[in-house]
């Protein structure tokens, strides 16, 4: 069977670590899905400008993180999609005078 660019083989389940399976359980219930939740519950406490913040420029710091602790690279293309992000968040947050 094929998934995306890879072929994936059913026997090779038996071979997956505990600490693998961990990770991926990790990334579905704490890291997505608990993400959402403080998403929602943030959002009863806080302003949703504050929140859509949050959302928006939190993988900007994973990016920026991600080369000071991993092995990250970074290239032209990244940079003008940090800083479109940034535009993005300076456009929606500004204060618009009332119209009359």
């Amino acid at each position: 069977m094929l998934i995306g660019s890879f072929f994936f083989v059913p026997d090779h389940f038996a071979h997956i670590s505990g600490w693998c399976v961990f990770g991926l359980v990790w990334l579905i219930l704490g890291a997505s899905v608990g993400a959402y939740f403080l998403n929602a519950w943030a959002m009863n406490r806080l302003p949703a400008t504050a929140v859509g913040v949050y959302i928006y420029v939190q993988p900007v710091f994973v990016a920026l993180l991600s080369l000071v602790v991993a092995s990250g690279s970074f290239d032209l293309r990244q940079g003008l999609c940090m800083c479109l992000i940034f535009v993005g968040v300076f456009l929606v947050t500004r204060r618009h005078p009332r119209m009359k």
